[in-house]
């Protein structure tokens, strides 16, 4: 494993100031305003080159994707954010990463960034349709590496709908 899959085990390093390297792995985030003003999440894990991802690093992408994905089954109207960020926690935490979620499970969006509201541990704010949200849990584990799969959706009153292109980049 490369320092570059070492580095992506914070959830936001800077650059190491070198060429990137055959096997590792690299963190796509792109956040900004391409909506006439408004906000866009978008937070992708990329693997350099054709070499397949060390089992520990693949582990973290896998949990990742899984985490993400266990935040998204829980967003309708009506429920809280603090219930989907727990979803996300429940995944990592199964995997014996308590402790790798460095940042909330996701946050509002809106034209000024971050915007209300936040959602993260025991957050009592209910979900309401029309809202829009970044969905962006990530796993960090300093010294093997981090991931974090990132998108923007609508509340609808029965989940969701998205609105950022949700299976561009997850077979990694």
């Amino acid at each position: 494993m490369g320092s570059g899959s070492v580095r992506s085990g914070r959830a936001h390093a800077v650059a190491a100031g070198r060429p990137l390297r055959e096997g590792e792995l690299l963190q796509l985030c792109y956040c900004g305003r391409p909506f006439f003003g408004h906000g866009i999440c978008f937070d992708r894990p990329v693997k350099v080159g054709s070499t397949g991802l060390p089992a520990d690093v693949r582990k973290i992408v896998d949990v990742a994707r899984e985490a993400q994905e266990a935040a998204l089954a829980k967003v309708c109207a009506g429920a809280t954010t603090g219930e989907v960020h727990a979803a996300a926690a429940a995944v990592i935490g199964r995997h014996g990463w308590d402790r790798a979620m460095q940042h909330r499970t996701g946050r509002g969006i809106g034209l000024s960034d971050p915007e209300w509201p936040e959602i993260k541990a025991d957050d009592p704010t209910v979900l309401e349709p029309g809202m829009l949200l970044g969905i962006e849990p990530g796993v960090y584990v300093a010294g093997i590496g981090g991931a974090r799969f990132g998108d923007t959706i609508l509340v609808t009153e029965t989940g969701y709908e998205p609105l950022t292109p949700l299976a561009l980049g997850r077979d990694i």
